[in-house]
């Protein structure tokens, strides 16, 4: 199987949200980070549930991926901004 990606930058997320990424405080949520940024899994809908509470800028991420047909988000510093999403100054 072959599977599609998002690549963003970093700024599409709050600090806060990523530093919660980094120490692994978000619950139902895998992160692989390195250096300049992260790699998320985007979890399946069906398999989620209900009352998961993750920041409001992660979920908006994950409804952009979903629409989008992609599995992972990579995110990097150095990666291009997208004008269909926030951006948040850190």
């Amino acid at each position: 199987m072959i599977g599609k990606y998002l690549d963003l930058c970093t700024s599409h997320l709050t600090s806060e949200t990523v530093d919660d990424l980094v120490m692994e405080n978000i619950p139902y949520t895998t992160a692989y980070t390195y250096e300049e940024g992260m790699f998320i899994i985007v979890p399946s809908v069906e398999y989620e549930p209900d009352d998961i509470k993750r920041p409001e800028d992660l979920e908006h991420l994950f409804c952009y991926a979903r629409i989008k047909g992609c599995s992972i988000i990579r995110l990097d510093r150095d990666a291009e901004e997208l004008d269909d999403l926030r951006k948040y100054e850190w």
